[in-house]
C-alpha cells in the first residue's frame, strides 16, 4: 500500500505549498490596527467652525464618477499579492504533471521488465525414463534397481541445474528422500541423462524375476536450476514406474502438471 499512493505525494505537496502562500498573502494585507493608531490627544481640541460648501458636494460627485467607470478585470492583478498565488498555483501544477509523467515512466519500465523476462522464460522436459532389470545387492539380501531420465532444456538459452530432489517408493521399501547436487550445464537443445537407484525388498525381486507380479515405483521430486538471467527456478516432476517381465510402463504422475509456456504468454498478455 505505501508504494501504491507514492505518486500522490507531490500533488499533496503542491497544493500545501499553495495554501500556505495565499494564507500568508491574506494575512500580510491585514491591516496593523495597532500602528496606524494615533496617541490620544490629553488637552481638548476646540470645535471646528469652519464649513465649505464643496465639501458637501464633492463625495456626491466622487460616487458619480465611480459609478461611471467601473473597476476592470485585471484590477486585482495590479495587486503583488495576486502574482505569487500565481506563481504559487503553476508550481503546484507543474509538480503533478512530472509526477504523473514519473509514474507513467514507472509503469512502462515494469512492463518492458517483464516483457523482458517472458522473452527469455527456461524451462525443462523430462522425458526418456527408463529401469534395469531389478536384482538383489550381493549377500545383503536388498533389491535394487536402477532408474533414469533425462533432463532436456528446449529453450533458446542455455542453463544450469542445480540440484535434483526425489522422494520414491519401491515395492514394499519405505519412501526415502533424496538429494542429488547436479551443478550441470545444459546448452540450448541439449540433454543431461540422470539415473538413481530404488532400493525394495528381496521378495518383490523374485517374484519379478519369477513373473508372478509387477513392480511399481513412484517418483516424485523437483529439479532446481538457474536461467540465462540468473535467477533460480524450480520444477516439479513426477511419474510411476510400471516393471514387468513383459516390459516397462511409464506413466506421468497426475499431481505433477509439466510447464507450458503458452500459458505464462496468456496470463501476461
Amino acid at each position: 500500500m505505501k508504494h501504491k499512493h507514492s505518486h500522490l505525494l507531490p500533488m499533496r505537496r503542491a497544493l500545501l505549498i499553495t495554501a500556505l502562500v495565499i494564507l500568508a498573502i491574506r494575512m500580510s494585507g491585514q491591516p496593523n490596527k495597532r500602528g496606524n493608531a494615533s496617541p490620544p490627544n490629553p488637552q481638548p481640541q476646540p470645535p471646528s467652525t469652519v464649513t465649505n460648501s464643496e465639501n458637501y458636494d464633492k463625495p456626491h460627485t466622487q460616487a458619480a464618477e465611480s459609478d461611471a467607470n467601473p473597476p476592470h478585470w485585471y484590477t486585482p492583478l495590479k495587486r503583488p499579492d495576486w502574482w505569487l498565488v500565481i506563481i504559487a498555483f503553476s508550481t503546484g501544477c507543474a509538480i503533478v504533471y512530472q509526477a504523473n509523467e514519473m509514474t507513467n515512466a514507472t509503469k512502462e519500465m515494469r512492463r518492458n521488465t517483464d516483457l523482458q523476462k517472458a522473452a527469455y522464460r527456461q524451462w525443462l522436459k523430462i522425458e526418456n525414463w527408463s529401469a534395469t532389470t531389478p536384482g538383489i545387492l550381493g549377500e545383503t539380501g536388498i533389491g535394487i534397481v536402477f532408474v533414469g531420465f533425462e533432463i532436456r532444456n528446449p529453450t533458446d538459452f542455455p542453463l544450469t541445474v542445480k540440484q535434483i530432489v526425489l522422494k520414491e517408493n519401491g515395492a514394499g521399501a519405505s519412501p526415502e528422500r533424496l538429494e542429488y547436487g547436479a551443478n550441470r550445464f545444459i546448452p540450448p537443445d541439449d540433454r543431461y541423462q540422470f539415473q538413481f537407484q530404488v532400493p525394495m525388498q528381496s521378495e518383490a525381486v523374485e517374484n519379478y524375476a519369477e513373473g508372478v507380479a509387477k513392480i511399481f515405483i513412484t517418483v516424485i521430486g523437483s529439479i532446481t536450476f538457474t536461467d540465462v538471467l540468473g535467477d533460480s527456478q524450480s520444477q516439479d516432476i513426477g511419474q510411476y514406474c510400471i516393471l514387468s517381465q513383459k516390459g516397462n510402463e511409464f506413466v506421468a504422475h497426475p499431481q505433477v502438471r509439466p510447464p507450458n509456456p503458452l500459458d505464462d504468454q496468456q496470463r501476461e498478455s
